[in-house]
């Protein structure tokens, strides 16, 4: 009986493993397919792409946030003066 719960326990650690694999593949495809066009729109506004790593720490998103809303875009500035 411990040779049958021996296998079946070798069975669910590489199940563990796969799966675990599968997930971090998961999160590094939404991750490149949801950061991907926040970096396109940030650029567009005339700031650098950089910008969108502050989203991930807590107090410093609201913080970019309201630098966002109340200073003067440089991609607008550029369109004025043309």
């Amino acid at each position: 009986m411990a040779s049958v719960d021996s296998k079946f326990d070798f069975k669910l650690d590489n199940l563990h493993t796969e799966f675990g694999l599968v997930s971090l593949l998961t999160l590094l495809a939404f991750a490149v397919i949801t950061l991907y066009p926040y970096v396109r729109i940030v650029r567009r506004a005339g700031f650098s792409g950089w910008w969108v790593l502050f989203g991930f720490v807590p107090v410093l998103n609201l913080i970019m946030l309201w630098v966002f809303a109340c200073s003067k875009w440089p991609a607008i500035g550029r369109e004025q003066r043309a």
